[in-house]
């Protein structure tokens, strides 16, 4: 299953239809836009999309990164800088290989908005973090060149065979659990102060992703959580 491409808050419609445009290039169809900055019907992004028109017409949009997410089992995100997040970090044709062992799974691609690119918060929400290496003096791609890599580098890998470990769970099913521990941990204090709130949430996360728990372990978890609170 090619993976789908998620663009968090973009921002110049040129670069929309260039990121359609590429995708079409190597067979992706799957484009989600998260709170766009601006409008995918936009001439200036269809003129540019060419013949990747009909991805850019399909793109779905979608209020927030949880929703963007939801039905997915794995989520790259990429960035041009080192942040300390207790992530794996990959070559995007490391990437490509993982992509390609997961082709039966639901997986997707996460790229910044084009000032700043993704914050602490979204690199949080992933699997693991894709660098893709350029130079130190001009580290940052244009998005479109980002998902071009990214996607010729998946082409390129061809078929693996099917992977052999079990599925993790759905992120919609990952969050509403994770929303659950972070109540039950309110509910008793743990972590209150608010810089160390949101740091222990967001390792808590981290590690909770790499583990990739499936939705029978997810429950089992949820059970764990509802037991501690009892009297």
């Amino acid at each position: 299953m090619p993976p789908s491409v998620l663009l968090h808050h973009p921002h110049i419609a040129q670069n929309l239809g260039s990121v359609a445009r590429v995708m079409a290039n190597f067979g992706l169809a799957d484009l989600r836009l998260i709170a766009p900055r601006c409008d995918p019907a936009d001439p200036l992004a269809v003129s540019v999309a060419a013949a990747g028109a009909g991805v850019l017409a399909a793109a779905r949009v979608y209020p927030d990164l949880d929703a963007a997410a939801a039905d997915l089992q794995h989520l790259y995100a990429t960035t041009a800088l080192d942040r300390a997040l207790p992530l794996p970090r990959l070559h995007p044709r490391v990437l490509a290989g993982e992509l390609r062992a997961r082709d039966r799974r639901r997986v997707g691609l996460l790229f910044g908005p084009e000032p700043h690119g993704l914050d602490y918060e979204a690199l949080a929400r992933a699997d693991a973090v894709v660098s893709i290496p350029t130079d130190p003096g001009c580290r940052a791609l244009n998005l479109a060149q980002a998902v071009c890599v990214c996607a010729w580098e998946w082409a390129a890998a061809g078929a693996l065979p099917p992977p052999t470990a079990p599925a993790p769970a759905p992120r919609a099913e990952f969050e509403r659990f994770l929303s659950r521990l972070y109540l039950r941990l309110d509910a008793v204090g743990w972590a209150a102060e608010p810089g160390l709130r949101a740091r222990v949430r967001r390792n808590l996360r981290c590690t909770l992703r790499r583990a990739g728990p499936t939705r029978a372990e997810l429950h089992t978890l949820a059970g764990v959580v509802e037991a501690l609170g009892r009297p």
